[in-house]
Protein backbone atom coordinates (compact mmCIF):
# COMPACT_ATOMS: atom_id res chain seq x y z
CA UNK A 1 0.00 0.00 0.00
CA UNK A 2 0.90 3.58 -0.41
CA UNK A 3 -0.72 5.28 2.41
CA UNK A 4 -0.95 9.28 2.02
CA UNK A 5 -0.95 11.33 5.74
CA UNK A 6 -1.82 14.29 6.36
CA UNK A 7 0.46 17.34 7.71
CA UNK A 8 -1.59 20.29 8.94
CA UNK A 9 1.61 22.92 8.78
CA UNK A 10 2.39 25.76 6.24
CA UNK A 11 5.66 27.78 5.92
CA UNK A 12 6.41 31.13 4.74
CA UNK A 13 9.82 32.00 2.94
CA UNK A 14 10.06 35.45 3.13
CA UNK A 15 13.19 36.09 0.64
CA UNK A 16 15.03 39.37 0.61
CA UNK A 17 17.39 39.89 -1.99
CA UNK A 18 19.99 42.91 -2.57
CA UNK A 19 23.80 43.20 -3.10
CA UNK A 20 25.57 42.01 0.04
CA UNK A 21 28.02 44.86 1.65
CA UNK A 22 31.39 45.18 -0.71
CA UNK A 23 29.58 43.45 -3.74
CA UNK A 24 28.62 45.38 -6.57
CA UNK A 25 27.89 42.87 -8.83
CA UNK A 26 27.49 38.76 -8.87
CA UNK A 27 24.18 37.45 -7.96
CA UNK A 28 22.22 36.32 -4.40
CA UNK A 29 19.80 36.55 -2.16
CA UNK A 30 18.89 36.98 1.44
CA UNK A 31 16.73 34.49 2.78
CA UNK A 32 14.58 34.81 6.11
CA UNK A 33 12.04 31.27 6.71
CA UNK A 34 9.49 31.68 9.47
CA UNK A 35 6.51 29.68 9.90
CA UNK A 36 2.70 30.86 9.27
CA UNK A 37 2.98 32.61 12.58
CA UNK A 38 6.05 34.81 11.33
CA UNK A 39 8.41 32.77 14.06
CA UNK A 40 12.04 32.22 12.74
CA UNK A 41 12.83 28.61 11.69
CA UNK A 42 16.69 27.73 12.75
CA UNK A 43 18.23 24.45 11.36
CA UNK A 44 16.11 24.81 8.30
CA UNK A 45 18.51 23.03 5.37
CA UNK A 46 18.25 25.41 2.13
CA UNK A 47 19.82 23.91 -0.82
CA UNK A 48 19.75 25.15 -4.50
CA UNK A 49 20.78 23.71 -7.73
CA UNK A 50 20.65 25.09 -11.22
CA UNK A 51 20.85 21.85 -12.47
CA UNK A 52 19.82 17.85 -12.90
CA UNK A 53 19.29 15.96 -9.65
CA UNK A 54 22.94 14.41 -10.05
CA UNK A 55 24.53 17.76 -10.18
CA UNK A 56 25.92 19.13 -7.12
CA UNK A 57 24.56 22.01 -5.46
CA UNK A 58 25.53 24.61 -2.56
CA UNK A 59 23.19 24.32 0.29
CA UNK A 60 23.49 25.74 3.86
CA UNK A 61 21.15 26.02 7.18
CA UNK A 62 19.15 29.30 8.54
CA UNK A 63 20.47 30.36 11.67
CA UNK A 64 18.90 31.07 15.05
CA UNK A 65 16.77 34.09 13.54
CA UNK A 66 15.86 31.88 10.62
CA UNK A 67 18.04 33.87 7.92
CA UNK A 68 20.13 32.35 5.56
CA UNK A 69 22.06 33.42 2.50
CA UNK A 70 22.47 31.84 -1.30
CA UNK A 71 25.05 33.36 -3.61
CA UNK A 72 24.53 31.93 -7.12
CA UNK A 73 23.79 33.04 -10.77
CA UNK A 74 21.24 31.37 -13.38
CA UNK A 75 17.76 29.71 -13.20
CA UNK A 76 18.11 28.89 -9.18
CA UNK A 77 15.61 25.89 -7.86
CA UNK A 78 15.56 26.16 -4.14
CA UNK A 79 14.24 23.50 -1.69
CA UNK A 80 13.71 23.97 2.35
CA UNK A 81 13.58 21.06 4.41
CA UNK A 82 14.12 20.58 8.10
CA UNK A 83 18.09 19.11 8.13
CA UNK A 84 17.51 17.43 11.59
CA UNK A 85 21.45 16.64 12.05
CA UNK A 86 23.48 19.23 10.14
CA UNK A 87 25.49 17.35 9.17
CA UNK A 88 23.31 15.01 7.08
CA UNK A 89 24.67 14.04 3.04
CA UNK A 90 23.44 16.61 0.76
CA UNK A 91 20.65 15.14 -0.58
CA UNK A 92 19.56 13.11 1.59
CA UNK A 93 17.07 15.33 2.58
CA UNK A 94 15.03 16.43 6.30
CA UNK A 95 12.86 14.43 8.44
CA UNK A 96 9.59 14.72 8.43
CA UNK A 97 8.23 18.69 9.11
CA UNK A 98 8.10 21.68 7.37
CA UNK A 99 9.48 21.84 3.42
CA UNK A 100 9.11 23.79 0.57
CA UNK A 101 10.42 25.14 -2.67
CA UNK A 102 10.83 27.91 -4.71
CA UNK A 103 12.46 29.17 -7.98
CA UNK A 104 14.65 32.16 -8.51
CA UNK A 105 16.15 33.73 -11.36
CA UNK A 106 19.45 35.21 -10.32
CA UNK A 107 21.24 37.82 -13.24
CA UNK A 108 24.83 38.99 -12.99
CA UNK A 109 24.78 42.41 -11.31
CA UNK A 110 20.48 42.03 -11.20
CA UNK A 111 19.32 41.62 -7.69
CA UNK A 112 15.37 40.22 -6.97
CA UNK A 113 13.42 42.44 -4.84
CA UNK A 114 12.15 40.69 -1.77
CA UNK A 115 9.42 37.64 -1.97
CA UNK A 116 7.60 36.07 0.03
CA UNK A 117 6.73 32.28 -0.84
CA UNK A 118 3.84 30.77 1.10
CA UNK A 119 4.55 26.32 0.63
CA UNK A 120 0.67 24.91 1.33
CA UNK A 121 0.09 21.81 3.32
CA UNK A 122 1.04 18.66 2.49
CA UNK A 123 1.41 15.37 3.30
CA UNK A 124 3.90 12.58 3.12
CA UNK A 125 4.00 8.87 1.18
CA UNK A 126 4.59 6.35 2.29
CA UNK A 127 3.76 2.22 1.84
CA UNK A 128 5.17 -1.24 1.25
CA UNK A 129 6.51 -2.44 -1.77
CA UNK A 130 6.04 -6.07 -3.45
CA UNK A 131 6.36 -7.88 -6.29
CA UNK A 132 3.38 -9.43 -8.55
CA UNK A 133 3.72 -12.53 -6.80
CA UNK A 134 2.98 -10.98 -3.03
CA UNK A 135 7.38 -11.10 -2.40
CA UNK A 136 8.27 -7.87 -0.50
CA UNK A 137 10.66 -5.94 -1.95
CA UNK A 138 14.04 -4.81 0.60
CA UNK A 139 15.66 -1.79 0.35
CA UNK A 140 13.44 -0.39 -2.25
CA UNK A 141 14.69 3.07 -3.11
CA UNK A 142 11.70 5.15 -4.41
CA UNK A 143 11.72 8.75 -6.72
CA UNK A 144 8.64 11.09 -6.10
CA UNK A 145 8.51 13.11 -9.27
CA UNK A 146 5.83 15.56 -10.87
CA UNK A 147 3.79 14.79 -13.42
CA UNK A 148 5.98 16.31 -15.90
CA UNK A 149 9.13 14.22 -14.11
CA UNK A 150 10.96 16.89 -12.25
CA UNK A 151 12.08 15.27 -9.25
CA UNK A 152 10.23 16.00 -5.59
CA UNK A 153 12.33 13.70 -3.37
CA UNK A 154 12.95 10.37 -2.27
CA UNK A 155 12.62 7.58 0.14
CA UNK A 156 13.86 4.54 1.21
CA UNK A 157 12.41 1.39 1.85
CA UNK A 158 13.91 -1.16 4.73
CA UNK A 159 14.96 -5.23 4.57
CA UNK A 160 11.28 -5.68 5.01
CA UNK A 161 9.77 -3.49 2.18
CA UNK A 162 8.27 -0.69 3.89
CA UNK A 163 9.06 2.58 2.12
CA UNK A 164 8.14 6.42 2.93
CA UNK A 165 9.60 9.83 1.99
CA UNK A 166 11.86 11.43 4.51
CA UNK A 167 10.23 15.03 4.46
CA UNK A 168 6.27 16.86 3.21
CA UNK A 169 5.41 17.16 -0.26
CA UNK A 170 2.95 20.21 -1.20
CA UNK A 171 -0.54 18.82 -1.87
CA UNK A 172 -0.53 17.41 -5.12
CA UNK A 173 -0.61 14.89 -8.39
CA UNK A 174 2.96 12.80 -8.50
CA UNK A 175 4.36 9.57 -9.90
CA UNK A 176 6.24 7.12 -8.15
CA UNK A 177 9.57 5.24 -9.87
CA UNK A 178 10.51 2.72 -7.82
CA UNK A 179 14.52 1.10 -7.89
CA UNK A 180 15.57 -1.90 -6.43
CA UNK A 181 18.65 -0.53 -4.39
CA UNK A 182 20.59 -3.99 -3.51
CA UNK A 183 21.86 -2.25 0.09
CA UNK A 184 22.27 1.01 1.41
CA UNK A 185 25.40 3.00 1.31
CA UNK A 186 26.91 6.30 3.47
CA UNK A 187 25.68 8.14 0.45
CA UNK A 188 21.76 6.81 1.24
CA UNK A 189 21.70 4.01 -1.69
CA UNK A 190 22.87 2.85 -4.59
CA UNK A 191 21.22 1.86 -8.09
CA UNK A 192 20.09 -1.73 -9.14
CA UNK A 193 17.83 -3.29 -11.75
CA UNK A 194 14.54 -0.93 -12.19
CA UNK A 195 11.19 -2.26 -11.25
CA UNK A 196 7.95 -1.48 -13.27
CA UNK A 197 7.09 2.30 -12.41
CA UNK A 198 5.03 5.14 -12.77
CA UNK A 199 2.50 4.52 -10.05
CA UNK A 200 0.15 7.64 -9.59
CA UNK A 201 0.05 9.41 -6.38
CA UNK A 202 -2.50 11.59 -5.10
CA UNK A 203 -1.05 13.83 -1.53
CA UNK A 204 -4.21 15.28 0.46
CA UNK A 205 -3.34 18.17 2.25
CA UNK A 206 -6.56 17.83 4.90
CA UNK A 207 -7.35 13.94 5.14
CA UNK A 208 -5.70 10.80 4.81
CA UNK A 209 -5.91 9.66 1.16
CA UNK A 210 -7.19 5.75 0.90
CA UNK A 211 -3.91 3.71 0.06
CA UNK A 212 -2.97 2.83 -3.25
CA UNK A 213 -1.58 -0.83 -3.85
CA UNK A 214 2.20 -1.01 -5.58
CA UNK A 215 3.12 -4.02 -7.50
CA UNK A 216 6.21 -4.17 -9.06
CA UNK A 217 7.16 -6.51 -11.94
CA UNK A 218 11.22 -6.55 -12.11
CA UNK A 219 12.45 -4.39 -14.85
CA UNK A 220 14.98 -5.71 -17.82
CA UNK A 221 17.05 -3.56 -19.82
CA UNK A 222 19.56 -4.31 -22.84
CA UNK A 223 22.99 -3.10 -22.06
CA UNK A 224 22.60 -1.83 -25.85
CA UNK A 225 20.10 0.44 -24.69
CA UNK A 226 22.26 3.51 -23.87
CA UNK A 227 20.43 6.13 -21.60
CA UNK A 228 21.70 9.32 -23.39
CA UNK A 229 24.83 9.83 -24.87
CA UNK A 230 28.53 10.44 -23.36
CA UNK A 231 30.57 13.74 -23.03
CA UNK A 232 32.40 14.02 -26.49
CA UNK A 233 36.20 13.90 -26.96
CA UNK A 234 36.15 17.98 -27.61
CA UNK A 235 34.31 18.07 -24.39
CA UNK A 236 37.07 15.57 -22.81
CA UNK A 237 39.40 17.72 -24.60
CA UNK A 238 38.29 21.29 -23.06
CA UNK A 239 38.35 19.66 -19.71
CA UNK A 240 41.55 18.20 -19.72
CA UNK A 241 42.91 22.06 -20.89
CA UNK A 242 41.18 23.28 -18.20
CA UNK A 243 43.17 21.56 -15.64
CA UNK A 244 46.37 21.68 -17.14
CA UNK A 245 45.60 25.63 -17.36
CA UNK A 246 44.86 25.69 -13.28
CA UNK A 247 48.16 23.55 -12.84
CA UNK A 248 50.34 26.09 -14.72
CA UNK A 249 49.06 28.97 -12.84
CA UNK A 250 50.62 27.03 -9.85
CA UNK A 251 53.64 26.19 -11.49
CA UNK A 252 53.33 23.01 -11.79
CA UNK A 253 53.73 20.20 -14.44
CA UNK A 254 50.76 19.70 -16.78
CA UNK A 255 49.38 16.15 -17.48
CA UNK A 256 49.15 13.51 -20.27
CA UNK A 257 45.21 12.45 -21.37
CA UNK A 258 44.60 8.96 -19.58
CA UNK A 259 41.88 7.95 -22.49
CA UNK A 260 41.40 4.34 -20.91
CA UNK A 261 40.48 6.38 -17.98
CA UNK A 262 38.24 8.53 -20.33
CA UNK A 263 36.34 5.74 -20.98
CA UNK A 264 36.27 3.96 -17.44
CA UNK A 265 34.27 7.62 -16.17
CA UNK A 266 32.17 7.24 -19.13
CA UNK A 267 30.96 3.97 -18.20
CA UNK A 268 30.69 4.77 -15.22
CA UNK A 269 29.04 8.01 -15.78
CA UNK A 270 26.63 5.90 -18.09
CA UNK A 271 25.66 3.68 -14.39
CA UNK A 272 25.02 6.39 -12.80
CA UNK A 273 22.47 8.10 -15.16
CA UNK A 274 20.92 4.46 -15.75
CA UNK A 275 19.99 4.07 -11.99
CA UNK A 276 19.69 7.36 -11.25
CA UNK A 277 22.52 6.77 -8.26
CA UNK A 278 26.01 8.28 -8.02
CA UNK A 279 28.55 6.62 -5.45
CA UNK A 280 32.27 4.92 -5.69
CA UNK A 281 30.70 1.60 -6.11
CA UNK A 282 28.09 -0.31 -9.00
CA UNK A 283 25.93 -2.81 -8.06
CA UNK A 284 27.34 -6.32 -9.98
CA UNK A 285 23.54 -7.20 -10.85
CA UNK A 286 22.82 -4.14 -12.32
CA UNK A 287 22.55 -4.44 -16.41
CA UNK A 288 24.87 -1.29 -16.32
CA UNK A 289 27.20 -2.69 -14.16
CA UNK A 290 31.18 -2.83 -16.29
CA UNK A 291 34.42 -3.91 -14.48
CA UNK A 292 35.83 -0.71 -15.83
CA UNK A 293 32.97 1.76 -15.09
CA UNK A 294 33.55 0.10 -11.49
CA UNK A 295 36.96 0.37 -11.14
CA UNK A 296 36.60 4.19 -12.47
CA UNK A 297 34.18 4.77 -9.79
CA UNK A 298 36.52 3.74 -6.84
CA UNK A 299 39.44 5.16 -7.94
CA UNK A 300 37.92 9.11 -9.39
CA UNK A 301 36.57 11.83 -8.03
CA UNK A 302 32.47 12.02 -9.00
CA UNK A 303 30.30 15.21 -10.00
CA UNK A 304 29.08 16.02 -13.16
CA UNK A 305 30.09 16.14 -16.91
CA UNK A 306 31.95 19.55 -16.03
CA UNK A 307 33.92 17.47 -13.26
CA UNK A 308 36.72 19.85 -13.37
CA UNK A 309 35.07 23.07 -11.96
CA UNK A 310 33.13 20.59 -9.91
CA UNK A 311 35.92 19.32 -7.83
CA UNK A 312 37.86 22.82 -8.30
CA UNK A 313 35.54 23.92 -5.50
CA UNK A 314 35.17 20.67 -3.20
CA UNK A 315 39.09 21.00 -1.59
CA UNK A 316 39.68 17.38 -0.13
CA UNK A 317 38.88 16.02 -3.61
CA UNK A 318 40.81 18.85 -5.31
CA UNK A 319 44.21 18.32 -3.65
CA UNK A 320 44.49 15.22 -5.80
CA UNK A 321 44.53 17.15 -8.79
CA UNK A 322 47.27 19.31 -7.70
CA UNK A 323 49.46 16.93 -6.38
CA UNK A 324 53.16 18.04 -8.15
CA UNK A 325 54.23 14.41 -8.80
CA UNK A 326 51.15 13.59 -10.97
CA UNK A 327 51.60 12.94 -14.57
CA UNK A 328 48.03 11.25 -15.82
CA UNK A 329 44.40 12.40 -15.89
CA UNK A 330 41.15 11.11 -17.28
CA UNK A 331 37.60 12.49 -16.88
CA UNK A 332 34.44 11.39 -18.59
CA UNK A 333 30.87 12.06 -18.39
CA UNK A 334 27.47 11.05 -19.46
CA UNK A 335 23.95 12.48 -20.03
CA UNK A 336 20.51 11.01 -20.34
CA UNK A 337 17.54 12.99 -20.02
CA UNK A 338 17.46 15.14 -16.97
CA UNK A 339 20.55 13.51 -15.34
CA UNK A 340 24.04 13.58 -15.69
CA UNK A 341 26.86 12.40 -13.77
CA UNK A 342 31.08 12.67 -14.23
CA UNK A 343 34.01 11.53 -13.11
CA UNK A 344 37.61 12.63 -12.78
CA UNK A 345 40.88 10.57 -12.53
CA UNK A 346 44.21 11.80 -11.29
CA UNK A 347 47.13 9.03 -11.13
CA UNK A 348 50.54 9.57 -9.51
CA UNK A 349 54.04 8.01 -10.58
CA UNK A 350 55.34 6.27 -8.06
CA UNK A 351 58.49 7.71 -6.19
CA UNK A 352 60.95 5.84 -8.47
CA UNK A 353 58.99 7.34 -11.53
CA UNK A 354 58.33 11.09 -10.35
CA UNK A 355 59.51 13.56 -12.56
CA UNK A 356 62.79 15.46 -12.19
CA UNK A 357 60.32 18.71 -12.45
CA UNK A 358 58.43 18.03 -9.54
CA UNK A 359 61.34 18.12 -7.09
CA UNK A 360 61.70 21.93 -8.43
CA UNK A 361 58.14 22.54 -7.13
CA UNK A 362 58.08 26.46 -5.59
CA UNK A 363 56.55 25.14 -2.11
CA UNK A 364 53.91 26.39 -0.85
CA UNK A 365 51.53 25.21 -3.57
CA UNK A 366 48.73 27.78 -3.07
CA UNK A 367 45.37 27.39 -4.63
CA UNK A 368 44.02 29.67 -6.20
CA UNK A 369 47.32 30.82 -7.35
CA UNK A 370 48.41 34.22 -6.75
CA UNK A 371 46.63 37.03 -9.34
CA UNK A 372 44.64 34.26 -10.97
CA UNK A 373 40.76 34.31 -11.71
CA UNK A 374 38.78 31.41 -8.94
CA UNK A 375 36.97 28.87 -10.66
CA UNK A 376 33.51 29.83 -8.87
CA UNK A 377 32.12 31.83 -6.08
CA UNK A 378 31.21 28.93 -3.28
CA UNK A 379 32.42 25.95 -2.41
CA UNK A 380 29.49 23.66 -3.41
CA UNK A 381 29.99 20.71 -0.94
CA UNK A 382 31.54 17.21 -0.96
CA UNK A 383 31.65 14.18 1.48
CA UNK A 384 32.69 14.57 4.06
CA UNK A 385 32.33 17.99 4.81
CA UNK A 386 35.50 19.64 5.26
CA UNK A 387 34.67 21.59 8.41
CA UNK A 388 32.93 18.65 10.20
CA UNK A 389 35.57 16.28 9.12
CA UNK A 390 38.10 18.50 10.15
CA UNK A 391 36.90 17.99 13.82
CA UNK A 392 36.29 21.66 14.67
CA UNK A 393 32.83 22.59 12.99
CA UNK A 394 29.90 22.72 16.03
CA UNK A 395 27.04 21.00 14.14
CA UNK A 396 24.70 23.94 15.61
CA UNK A 397 26.46 26.61 14.35
CA UNK A 398 25.56 28.80 10.80
CA UNK A 399 28.69 28.91 8.76
CA UNK A 400 28.43 30.29 4.97
CA UNK A 401 31.42 28.63 2.88
CA UNK A 402 33.13 30.70 0.22
CA UNK A 403 35.12 29.46 -2.19
CA UNK A 404 38.08 27.51 -0.86
CA UNK A 405 41.59 28.59 -0.55
CA UNK A 406 44.00 25.70 0.27
CA UNK A 407 47.57 25.41 0.58
CA UNK A 408 49.90 22.27 0.15
CA UNK A 409 53.22 22.39 2.46
CA UNK A 410 56.03 20.36 1.17
CA UNK A 411 56.06 17.60 2.99
CA UNK A 412 60.17 17.47 3.46
CA UNK A 413 59.59 20.81 5.50
CA UNK A 414 59.98 20.72 9.31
Amino acid sequence: MIVVGAVMAMVLATIQVGPAVGQDNGAGAFLRVVDEAGTPLEGVQVRWTNGGPLQLFDWTWTDEDGKAFLYDEGDIAVRFEPSGAHGSVMWLGGTAGRSGSTTLSLRNGAWLDEQTVVVPEGGSISGTARLTDGTAVPWTCGLVRTPGGDLVTRGWGDEDGRWATREIVPAGEYVVEFQHCGSTTTWGWHGGDSLATATRVTVAADADTPGIDVSLDPATRPTDELPGRPTSDAEVLAQHELLNRFRQQMGLQTLQLDWTQVEANRLHARYSVATSSQAHDEDRSSPWHTEEGYLGSVTSGLGGPEIVRDLAQAPFHWFNALNPYSRWAGMGGWRGGNRQAGGLHIRPDSPEERPAAADDVDWPIVWPADGSVAAGRTHSGEFPPPAGACGWHDPTAFIEFGFPMMVQMDHHSP
